[in-house]
């Protein structure tokens, strides 16, 4: 039924007397390595926390602290947050997530795809100054290609499954990965191809790629 690749392995159950685990919810990256290894851990319906699954894991979550600073610092809606003894705190949301309004959309809704889109992009260009087209990382890919703006750091996690809508206004969370020196059109281009599988019915993937000048990349 589909179910598969999200129901293996997904429970644990505990049995005893006494208070059970008050963690309902975890999510466990193992395959980064020792310092790149994370846990993000849901208890009921009031708090995540995201921690090093190592001790080497440290600077991981610093990266992730400062990178949450830096948006915020341009601008960019984060979901409140707190670092607290090495780990990340934050409420949980009962709001959509923007992957969560994307997959609502039906036939006729292309306008509402637009204007969400439309929107990232302007948001993925704020996070960050530009720098040179020759100091672009992804160049010698495609080199007389049109790569567009070229961002100082690009935020690979501005994604619509990274985001909720809070107020209609777009809340970024989990923003882990930073590429330097890297067009905005990449993290763009993951925005739309972790979103294509439900999109398809509303917009196709021709028009995606035309409208965000990603047909020749």
């Amino acid at each position: 039924n589909g179910a598969f690749e999200f129901f293996a392995n997904s429970f644990l159950v505990e049995c005893g007397e006494g208070t059970a685990c008050p963690v309902d919810y975890a999510v466990v990256t193992a395959d980064r390595g020792r310092t790149g290894s994370l846990v993000t851990c849901r208890r009921g319906n009031v708090s995540f926390s995201k921690r090093a699954l190592y001790p080497e894991g440290a600077t991981a979550m610093e990266r992730l602290q400062e990178n949450m600073e830096q948006l915020a610092a341009r601008g960019i809606g984060v979901i409140p947050y707190e670092f607290r003894a090495g780990q990340m705190q934050m409420p949980c949301i009962g709001e959509p997530t923007l992957a969560d309004y994307l997959r609502s959309l039906r036939p006729g809704d292309k306008e509402a795809v637009w204007a969400v889109f439309d929107h990232l992009w302007q948001l993925i260009l704020q996070s960050s100054e530009m720098v040179s087209a020759a100091e672009n990382i992804l160049l010698p890919r495609a080199p007389v290609a049109d790569w567009g703006p070229v961002l100082q750091r690009a935020y690979l996690e501005m994604i619509p499954m990274n985001c909720f809508l809070l107020n209609k206004q777009f809340a970024f969370f989990d923003q882990e990965f930073v590429w330097d020196n890297c067009p905005a059109k990449y993290p763009m281009f993951r925005a739309l191809v972790y979103c294509e599988e439900y999109l398809g019915p509303v917009v196709s993937e021709e028009e995606l790629r035309e409208r965000y000048g990603l047909a020749e990349l």
